[in-house]
C-alpha cells in the first residue's frame, strides 16, 4: 500500500445536487443551482438578472431566484469560514454566490484575467535581474586569486573556497552583493553558482598547467589529445607560476616565493598520484585537501615546521625541474597586490577591505 503525502480533503457538495444530505427536503420538480434532474444545466433567459424572482425557477412555479440564493449564500459563509478567507474577500464571495451561472462564469473569468495581468508585472521583473557587471568582474578576479593564495585551507574539501569568495563579496556591498540580494534566495543562488562555476573552471586550468610542466615523460597514457603531448614542457617552478598568474593578466598577480612553495607542493602530490599505483583511482583535488589536512596537523602547534617541509619541497622541485635565476625570473621580496591580500587575508579567516591594499 503507498504511502499518500497529501491531505484528502472533506467531500464538499453545494446545496441542492443530488449528493447532497439535505437533497431530499427538495421537492421533486424544484432545480437546484447549477443542474436539473435529468442533468442537464439550466440557465436564466437572457432578459433575467440576480434581483428577479422568475430568473432561476425552472419546473416549479413556487421555485424562485430568492431560496436559492439564501440557500448558496450559506454555503459561501461556511466555505469562507473553512477557508479562513479574509472579510473582504468573505464579503465578495457573498455577492457571488447570489449570481446566476453564466455571472459566475464570466466573473471567474475576469478573476483569471486579472490574475494573468499582476503575473506579467511579477515575472519579468524577476527575469531582468542580472549580476552586475562589477559584481562579474570581481568574481573573476578572486576566484583566481583565491585558489592561487599560499593560504589556501582547501580546494574543494567544505566548499572552503565558494565561502571565502562568498565571504569577500559580502565585505564589498558597493560591488553589487548588497543586503537586498543577499536575503534575495534566487539572487543570491545566481551569485552563488556564478563563483561555483568559476571556480570549477579555474581549478581545471590549474591542474591542467600543473600536468604539462611535468613533461611530455609523465603524461598519463590515456591522454589521447595530441595537443597536450605537444604542449607538454618540464618548467621550473617560477616559469609554471608565471604561466598560471598570467591566465587572468587583467588580475596582474604577482608570483612570490610564497606562490612558489604551494604550487611545488601542488606539483609534487601531482607527480607521485601518477607514480604510485595506489593512487591510480585517486582525484586530484581531494588527494591534495588531504594531503594539505595532513600536513597541517602533523605540525599543528608549529607553524616553523609547515615552513620547512614546504622549504624542503621547494628545493627538490629545483633539483627535479631546474633552478630558476631569482634574480631574472623572481623579484626579491616580490609583494603580493591588493586583490591577493584580500585572497590571502580570506583564507587566512579575516576579511579585509580591497580599498585597504
Amino acid at each position: 500500500m503507498s504511502l499518500q503525502l497529501f491531505p484528502t480533503p472533506p467531500s464538499i457538495s453545494p446545496p441542492g445536487s443530488p449528493h447532497h444530505s439535505q437533497t431530499g427536503n427538495l421537492s421533486e420538480g424544484q432545480v437546484d443551482l447549477s443542474q436539473s434532474g435529468d442533468g442537464e444545466r439550466s440557465s436564466p433567459s437572457p432578459a433575467s438578472s440576480p434581483g428577479d424572482d422568475n430568473s432561476l425557477t425552472a419546473h416549479h412555479p413556487r421555485t424562485g431566484n430568492k431560496r436559492a440564493a439564501e440557500d448558496l449564500t450559506q454555503f459561501a459563509v461556511s466555505t469562507s469560514r473553512r477557508v479562513r478567507l479574509k472579510k473582504s474577500a468573505e464579503k465578495e464571495l457573498n455577492l457571488v454566490a447570489k449570481f446566476s451561472a453564466p455571472q459566475r462564469e464570466i466573473w471567474t473569468a475576469a478573476q483569471i484575467l486579472k490574475l494573468h495581468d499582476r503575473l506579467e508585472e511579477i515575472q519579468p521583473a524577476e527575469a531582468k535581474w542580472k549580476i552586475p557587471q562589477t559584481l562579474l568582474d570581481k568574481i573573476e578576479h578572486y576566484t583566481f586569486t583565491g585558489l592561487i593564495s599560499p593560504a589556501l585551507p582547501f580546494y574543494i574539501k567544505d566548499s572552503t573556497p565558494i565561502k571565502l569568495i562568498m565571504g569577500i563579496l559580502e565585505k564589498h556591498p558597493a560591488w553589487g552583493y548588497t543586503k537586498e540580494v543577499k536575503n534575495d534566495k534566487s539572487k543570491a543562488d545566481m551569485v552563488k553558482l556564478r563563483v561555483q562555476v568559476r571556480l570549477t573552471d579555474r581549478r581545471a586550468v590549474i591542474k591542467k598547467a600543473i600536468l604539462l610542466s611535468l613533461g611530455p615523460e609523465l603524461q598519463p597514457r590515456n591522454n589521447t589529445a595530441s595537443s597536450k603531448r605537444v604542449e607538454a614542457v618540464r618548467l621550473d617552478i617560477v616559469k609554471l607560476c608565471t604561466i598560471i598568474a598570467n591566465e587572468h593578466s587583467s588580475t596582474e598577480a604577482v608570483v612570490t616565493v610564497q606562490m612558489c612553495a604551494r604550487f611545488a607542493f601542488l606539483r609534487h602530490v601531482f607527480m607521485q598520484m601518477l607514480q604510485k599505483p595506489e593512487l591510480a583511482d585517486a582525484s586530484y583535488w581531494p588527494l591534495v585537501d588531504k594531503q594539505l589536512d595532513l600536513l597541517r596537523g602533523q605540525y599543528m602547534d608549529n607553524p616553523d615546521g609547515i615552513t620547512c617541509v614546504l622549504t624542503m619541497m621547494l628545493n627538490n622541485d629545483w633539483h627535479d625541474y631546474g633552478q630558476p635565476d631569482i634574480r631574472d625570473d623572481l623579484e626579491a621580496g616580490a609583494m603580493p597586490n591588493a586583490k591577493q591580500v584580500v585572497a590571502d587575508s580570506a583564507a587566512g579567516g579575516s576579511f579585509v577591505d580591497e580599498d585597504d591594499h
